[in-house]
C-alpha cells in the first residue's frame, strides 16, 4: 500500500503504521523542515522505502495523479491555507477505490485545556485576538462532513471518547506547550509575547493544573475525537 502522511510531524504515526506497509511505500509531508528532519531520523533503516517532501498539504503538485492507495491526515488540517485546493489535490492523487482519512475532533474536545489556558490569559490582561487563537473551528467534526462531500462520493465518519489523566502536571505542560504551542497562542511569530510572557502564562496554567491534581487526584482532558473516511 502506498500512503503519503499530509503533516507527518516527527512521524511517531508512521513508525507505528510501517509494519503493515513492508510491501508499501510512505511518504511524509510536513511545512517544518525541523520536524520533517525527526520524522527522517526515526524512520531511518526501515525497509519500507520512505520519501520526505518539504511542503504545504494544499500543493501536492509534486505527486502523480492516482498514486497512492490511501492519504491521512491527522489533526493538522484546521493549519492548511487553503482547505478546498487540499482536498481537490487529495482527489487527485488518490487511486480509484482510495480512500482518504482526515482525523480531527470536536471544537469541545480538551475543552478543560482550554479552561485553564484562557483563565490564566484573564489573570495576565492579555491580548484579546488570543481568546481566538484556536483555528480547530475551521473544519472539525461537527462541520466537515459537507464540505468534504463537494470533493468525495462517500464520507463516513468514525467518533469515540478518550480521556487523559495527569496525575503529575509535567506531562500535561509538555502536553499543553510543545504538543499544543499553548493552545495555539504560540503557533505563529508575535511581537507583543516575548519569553516572560510564556513563562508567566506557563506559570499559572501550571498552577491551575497542580489544584486540581492536589483537590481530586488528578487532571482530566476529555476528548471527543474520530475520523472522516473519504472515498
Amino acid at each position: 500500500m502506498t500512503l503519503p502522511d499530509l503533516g507527518c510531524g516527527n512521524g511517531f504515526v508512521l513508525e507505528h503504521l510501517r509494519p503493515h506497509l513492508s510491501d508499501g511505500s510512505i511518504t511524509g509531508l510536513d511545512i517544518a523542515p525541523a520536524v520533517l528532519s525527526a520524522a527522517q531520523q526515526r524512520l531511518h533503516g526501515t525497509a519500507t522505502p520512505c520519501r520526505w517532501i518539504e511542503g504545504s498539504a494544499d500543493d501536492l503538485s509534486m505527486l502523480g495523479d492516482a498514486a497512492f492507495d490511501r492519504v491521512m491526515a491527522n489533526y493538522m488540517i484546521h493549519y492548511v491555507p487553503d482547505l478546498n485546493r487540499c482536498f481537490t489535490e487529495v482527489r487527485r492523487v488518490l487511486r480509484p477505490g482510495g480512500i482518504f482519512q482526515l482525523t480531527t475532533d470536536r471544537t469541545d474536545s480538551m475543552l478543560e485545556m482550554y479552561e485553564v489556558h484562557f483563565a490564566a490569559l484573564m489573570q495576565m490582561g492579555a491580548p484579546k485576538d488570543l481568546f481566538r487563537a484556536t483555528p480547530k473551528g475551521r473544519l472539525s467534526l461537527a462541520n466537515g462532513t459537507p464540505t468534504l462531500q463537494t470533493h468525495f462520493a462517500q464520507v463516513r465518519t468514525a467518533a469515540w471518547q478518550d480521556q487523559l489523566r495527569f496525575t503529575d502536571p509535567g506531562p500535561f505542560m509538555r502536553f499543553y506547550e510543545v504538543g499544543h504551542n499553548h493552545c495555539c497562542a504560540s503557533s505563529e511569530p508575535d511581537d507583543r509575547l516575548d519569553e516572560d510572557f510564556f513563562r508567566e502564562l506557563r506559570d499559572r496554567v501550571r498552577a491551575q493544573v497542580q489544584q486540581a491534581i492536589d483537590a481530586t487526584g488528578y487532571f482530566a482532558v476529555t476528548k471527543y475525537t474520530g475520523s472522516f473516511l473519504c472515498s
